[in-house]
């Protein structure tokens, strides 16, 4: 399965979260290192920490690089 393709408005939207809302780009920052940090000791379903990894790591860039996407536009 494909990655979804954000839309025009849904960059946008993600470029605001990034530009106003830096307590919650920091908390996904945190998750997302908490989340990388524990993986080498995970035992037990290292197929899903990898996942939320994966996804964590997706969604910041995602969040990150949509104010420059949006001012090249």
């Amino acid at each position: 399965m494909a990655k979804p393709r954000a839309t025009k408005e849904q960059i946008e939207d993600a470029s605001i979260v990034a530009k106003n809302n830096i307590r919650l780009v920091n908390f996904l920052r945190e998750w997302r290192d908490r989340e990388h940090a524990e993986l080498p000791y995970r035992i037990e379903h290292t197929a899903i920490q990898q996942g939320r990894c994966q996804v964590l790591k997706e969604l910041l860039e995602f969040i990150e690089e949509a104010p420059e996407y949006v001012a090249k536009s």
